[in-house]
């Protein structure tokens, strides 16, 4: 098959942005900033004028550690635009990490919201030329003589630049560099030290050429963005897949709670959502789930004629629940337990399991509609390829990363001599090129016969029972052994009752080699890495 040749993402960007000039771009949800396109252009164009006159040249490293918001996207779009590199940092990381990190990428400019700078306090990073706030792109003193000038005379250079002000037509951004590196992006995992992911505008360039190509979104749609802007998945497909389409583009500022999250859904009326299975797995479990297994219910959800009318209400309830005007629900990141999935298969609703990773910028694998297989995450996407060895997943193609910065090591562990990149996830691909996953290789338990053992596929099951909040499941001296996480309505002197039943149920649903011997019950939270996944080398 032929695909179509990659397209640099300035080049959509540059088109949305002259093509809708005065409709909106980008809103805090209940927050003071908003542009339009025309506005994002001018806010481009006024932080270029701004990196000349403190001296920042193309190629240095310009970090952005803060909470999404409108601001971190034009601050993105203008350092890219500027030839500059990203180094792309969690704002929930710990104030050491994110100074090692600094460090570690060379940073010379650092963007960041207050909460950060907080935690940052009097520290001194070397390199560092200037802190700036987030929120009014205004430095955080002390700093030199020529960044307070660049600042007193921001107004007047950009005046001087733009003596007529930004039209449509200076909307031009670079793409003559395809292949050369665009972001750094630190992510942490849960077994070591956060790296930085090399990522090209090559790879930025081909999922956004392949968004474009496979759903094609307009300014009529809207957008409510709840994932962090400093992963991988929520910058391409909540930022820069749905800004090349002329997407209005709302930023949830505040922590997602459900009450903040169902009302922002109603007021934006997103016709597409990203998420991840546990944010899913909630709203089925409270929302659908104790409507539908009652006895009655089990019987009338199959009956011929009224099963079908309850399952099609079920689901109109549950699009209005997303604000009405959903269309694409993409879940991603981990498994989806497979009840809640047969559950949204059964109703008909608009969702598909996709596959990605920070090193494919994220996207390895999508398919929608009739063509998404149950209980797996799509087909290989445009310009990739796929193939197993010894059951792991490898990968190459224009979305992979050439590696990580300044690590030859792990650059030289993940990616082999062919250039494949060795996923670390264990899957098969069946005959129509379907691709399922069963776990990490990390994470992989040999059973007794030899059997594999997927510790995920035995949380997902786990993590769905009643009085659940958070489990780990882990070997120990050649046992399956379950580490759970407790509600508190579940209270002390329930629990050796809970468990028994827990076990017994768990277990039904396991093949005799892979159950669990015993439940661990946790006091406390698990510890967990920036993004919610439990440190899982804490627990063995």
């Amino acid at each position: 098959m032929r695909f179509k040749e990659t397209r640099h993402y300035l080049s959509f960007i540059s088109d949305a942005i002259q093509t809708y000039w005065e409709k909106p771009a980008l809103t805090d949800y209940q927050g003071s900033v908003s542009y339009s396109f025309a506005g994002l252009a001018e806010e481009i164009a006024k932080l270029h004028v701004l990196f000349r006159g403190m001296g920042v040249k193309a190629g240095d490293k310009i970090a952005i550690c803060a909470k999404s918001c409108s601001n971190w996207a034009a601050s993105f779009l203008a350092v890219e635009s500027y030839k500059a590199v990203v180094v792309s940092v969690l704002a929930e990381f710990a104030g050491e990490d994110i100074i090692n990190i600094l460090n570690h990428s060379g940073s010379s400019l650092l963007i960041a919201d207050k909460g950060v700078i907080k935690k940052l306090g009097s520290n001194v990073v070397p390199g560092i030329i200037a802190t700036l706030d987030i929120d009014d792109f205004h430095p955080v003193a002390p700093c030199s003589e020529q960044i307070s000038r660049a600042f007193s005379e921001w107004d007047e250079d950009f005046r001087k630049a733009w003596p007529g002000g930004v039209s449509k037509e200076d909307a031009v951004y670079p793409t003559d560099n395809l292949d050369e590196l665009a972001m750094i992006n630190y992510t942490s995992g849960t077994t070591s030290s956060p790296k930085g992911v090399q990522i090209t505008f090559r790879n930025l360039s081909s999922n956004v050429t392949y968004g474009q190509n496979t759903v094609i979104n307009t300014p009529e749609n809207k957008m409510l963005s709840v994932l962090p802007l400093a992963h991988i998945f929520g910058l391409m497909f909540d930022l820069l897949y749905q800004l090349s389409g002329g997407v209005h583009i709302y930023y949830l500022t505040k922590t997602p709670t459900p009450s903040i999250l169902m009302t922002a859904m109603k007021d934006v009326q997103p016709y597409m959502m990203l998420s991840v299975p546990l944010v899913i797995e909630k709203i089925v479990n409270k929302n659908i789930f104790p409507r539908i297994q009652t006895p009655l219910m089990r019987v009338l959800w199959n009956t011929p004629g009224i099963g079908h009318i309850i399952r099609r209400k079920v689901r109109d309830s549950l699009i209005e629940g997303f604000g009405g005007k959903l269309q694409f629900l993409i879940i991603g990141g981990a498994a989806l337990n497979e009840d809640v999935e047969k559950c949204l298969k059964q109703i008909k609703f608009p969702y598909c399991c996709g596959y990605g990773m920070t090193e494919a910028s994220p996207l390895v694998a999508y398919s929608f509609g009739k063509d998404y297989k149950f209980r797996s995450v799509g087909r290989i996407v445009e310009r990739m390829e796929i193939k197993t060895v010894s059951g792991e997943l490898l990968i190459r193609g224009e979305n992979v990363t050439p590696g990580y910065y300044r690590n030859e090591e792990a650059t030289a562990a993940a990616i082999d001599s062919e250039g494949w990149f060795h996923t670390g996830d264990l899957g098969e691909i069946d005959p129509e090129g379907n691709i399922y996953l069963h776990g990490r290789c990390k994470t992989m338990i040999l059973g007794p016969s030899g059997q594999n053992i997927y510790p995920e596929e035995i949380e997902s099951k786990l993590g769905c029972m009643e009085g659940v909040t958070d489990c780990l499941v882990i070997e120990r001296q050649g046992k399956i052994v379950a580490l759970v996480r407790l509600a508190d309505s579940i209270g002390e002197e329930r629990r050796k009752e809970w468990v028994n039943s827990a076990k017994t149920e768990l277990n039904r649903h396991l093949p005799a080699y892979s159950q669990v011997a015993y439940f661990e019950i946790m006091e406390n939270d698990f510890v967990k890495t920036p993004k919610n996944s439990i440190k899982r080398n804490l627990y063995r």
